[in-house]
């Protein structure tokens, strides 16, 4: 009987389920935001979260329980490096997720998983609007016509 159990089973075994949520953990981490089912962004959160308040004690015991748990020494680097101080004045709350629609192929309730303390990427440069195109178009189309007459009257 199940009686009490709250966890989700995925229709994986107990070796498959968590190497799941390690791979999604790791994802996470590496990319500081993941699009994935509600229920696998549920179950994912506390472990992060977890590993994250492991991380912010910076010694040598945390340092090789988060590296025992992710698979790849660049993402336990990250964590520890990086986000970690990042949340350093944080007492925990370190992930949100932010419900979308449903999938389109199966109806799948989806979810964004992501830090709340994001690092900001490279600044895309501003799109010009229309009428900032229209202005330069119309400095350029004067200058064009004030050089045109000036070649005219050297001539």
């Amino acid at each position: 009987m199940r009686h009490g159990i709250k966890k989700k089973k995925f229709n994986r075994s107990k070796g498959e389920r968590d190497s799941l949520y390690r791979n999604l953990v790791q994802s996470l981490f590496l990319s500081e935001r993941i699009t994935t089912t509600l229920a696998k962004a549920k179950i994912v959160r506390p472990i992060a979260e977890k590993l994250i308040t492991r991380a912010k004690k910076q010694d040598l015991s945390s340092r090789r329980r988060i590296s025992a748990f992710l698979y790849t020494e660049e993402a336990a680097e990250k964590l520890y490096k990086d986000i970690s101080l990042r949340f350093k004045d944080h007492a925990g709350g370190y992930l949100r997720i932010l419900k979308l629609g449903p999938r389109k192929s199966d109806r799948t309730p989806m979810a964004i998983l992501e830090l709340i303390i994001r690092k900001e990427g490279k600044a895309k440069p501003e799109k010009k609007t229309k009428e900032a195109k229209k202005e330069v178009k119309t400095k350029e189309a004067k200058k064009e016509t004030k050089e045109t007459k000036e070649s005219k009257e050297q001539k």
